[in-house]
């Protein structure tokens, strides 16, 4: 980025206000996402959220495409990605340059189908959780981080997305595994790996310390292609079955969150499963709903600043009028007088 371009996104940039900063934000984090649910992450209507997007679209910073109902679920949606210009304005707000920002371009997403495809369950697992809190109190999203690295010493993991529900009975922390039967078992077995040695090595005390890992796959059949690498992995590390069963590993399938609700009980701890092991019982193992997963304490976290309450509860004026810099002189409040001075 020249010095050119950076002074004109970092003159864009003061001239959003805070809402339309973190839209950018979102987007950039995500990838992608479609306007219905940016309304639920932002607005309290839809007319709001399309004018709100039109306007930054005019500012070219971000554009929008129709998604083909093949791609994505249900009738066809906007879909809204950053322009380079609306990438270089996230770089000022980071004050990174613009080189240190990863960012795929709209006309990359068409030459990987399947990368999109994946993407779009991603957001939709999570854009789903907020909708669902906000119909309980209690309830919300907290946290919703995009996918990214976590690296011990021997060991490394990269999941979908990391997430921090708030409920009545604590927080759940997971990491998503959203997967689209496209890998082979040794690629599961891989995966699983780095899952098992973090989550053991996770602190001192071990690992009911670690988060939940949360898999999402298709169908329910293809529950049973992790519980067989996992139990391969165990073998491998020669970890009993005994011990494993501790793990706070869970799976779902998304014929499971269609029909039941992404707050029902459609989790189900998997196991290892030997090859001789019937199908059937594993699929009739007791399921569990988010909030009955493994939680910590949700005191240290504020309600209030969860997604989709953030920008609709009765603080969101103020917010959204806040700019990147204030007026241009600050107020002048009353010096001591006489004496008084130090």
């Amino acid at each position: 980025m020249t010095a050119r371009q950076e002074q004109a996104a970092l003159s864009t940039a003061r001239r959003l206000d805070e809402r339309q900063r973190a839209i950018l934000r979102a987007i950039y984090d995500y990838k992608v996402l479609v306007t219905a649910q940016l309304r639920i992450l932002f607005f309290n209507t839809e007319r709001t959220c399309q004018d709100e997007l039109k306007k930054l679209a005019d500012l070219g910073l971000v554009e929008r495409e129709e998604l083909t109902a093949q791609i994505g679920t249900g009738r066809a949606q906007p879909l809204w990605s950053l322009t380079e210009s609306g990438v270089r304005v996230v770089a000022v707000m980071a004050r990174k340059p613009r080189s240190q920002l990863k960012w795929m371009p709209r006309h990359a997403w068409h030459d990987s189908n399947a990368l999109l495809a994946h993407q779009l369950g991603i957001n939709r697992f999570f854009v789903s959780l907020v909708e669902a809190s906000l119909a309980h109190p209690g309830h919300g999203l907290h946290r919703w981080s995009p996918e990214s690295y976590l690296r011990l010493r021997d060991a490394w993991i990269k999941h979908d997305g990391f997430g921090r529900y708030l409920h009545p009975g604590g927080a759940v922390e997971l990491y998503l595994e959203f997967d689209r039967a496209t890998e082979h078992r040794s690629q599961l077995r891989k995966k699983l790996y780095g899952y098992i040695v973090v989550a053991g090595r996770w602190t001192e005390q071990g690992h009911e310390y670690f988060p939940n890992l949360a898999v999402v796959v298709p169908t329910e059949r293809r529950e049973r292609h992790f519980d067989l690498a996992l139990c391969d992995e165990l073998a491998t590390l020669e970890i009993p079955e005994t011990k494993a069963v501790d793990l706070p590993f869970f799976i779902t399938s998304d014929e499971r969150l269609e029909d039941q609700g992404v707050l029902g009980r459609v989790w189900r701890r998997f196991v290892p499963a030997p090859e001789h092991r019937p199908l059937a019982p594993l699929l009739l193992q007791e399921r569990v709903s988010l909030v009955e997963l493994p939680a910590r304490d949700g005191s240290p976290y504020n309600l209030s600043e969860c997604l989709g309450r953030y920008w609709t509860d009765e603080l969101a004026k103020a917010r959204r009028r806040k700019r990147l810099i204030g007026p241009p002189t600050y107020p002048a409040g009353t010096p001591p007088q006489g004496g008084d001075a130090a």
